[in-house]
């Protein structure tokens, strides 16, 4: 199983992703601006195609805080270009689901994500947004979450973090 935690800073993305591989012992990568930069569909491709296989069937298993669909919203809004095309990121989606991959968005309210990065904004040099930005993503990430999403999570109203895992388990039919 491969998960994907996206969506908007502040979204609780990265707790999520850590407390999921740890939970299963599964590994994590995370990607973006204070992650591992990807810099092309190749790139991020290979990061599907690199993941370890377990179990008799060989299925992959690896957790991703932040993936290929940040890189295709944030690019275009916080650095005025994309490392990957619209094309390339349907693609990268087909590829994932494929390898018994789910994309989980989280998604909590909008004051919960601004309150949140005013209280620690994470500075990252040359990728820092401002409040402005921050809505105008979260706006975005409301399209793609009703667009691309298997799963949306509201860490504030959708239970604790063993109804997201039953929630994905059952989705994909089962550990």
């Amino acid at each position: 199983m491969i998960v994907v935690f996206e969506g908007p800073d502040a979204s609780g993305k990265s707790e999520l992703a850590r407390r999921t591989a740890a939970r299963y012992e599964m590994p994590s990568v995370k990607t973006g601006p204070s992650g591992r930069h990807l810099r092309s569909f190749a790139e991020f491709a290979a990061t599907l195609y690199d993941a370890p296989p377990v179990g008799d069937g060989g299925t992959p298993e690896i957790v991703f805080d932040r993936w290929a669909t940040s890189e295709w919203l944030y690019g275009p809004l916080f650095r005025h270009d994309a490392r990957i095309n619209a094309t390339e990121h349907a693609i990268l989606l087909q590829f994932l689901f494929a390898r018994d991959g789910v994309l989980v968005v989280c998604l909590p309210p909008i004051d919960v994500c601004v309150d949140t990065w005013r209280a620690d904004p994470k500075p990252v040099p040359g990728a820092t947004p401002d409040e402005r930005q921050i809505v105008e993503a979260y706006r975005a990430w409301e399209g793609v979450a009703a667009r691309y999403a298997d799963l949306v999570w509201d860490y504030t109203s959708d239970g604790p973090i063993e109804e997201l895992w039953r929630r994905i388990w059952a989705f994909r039919g089962g550990r």
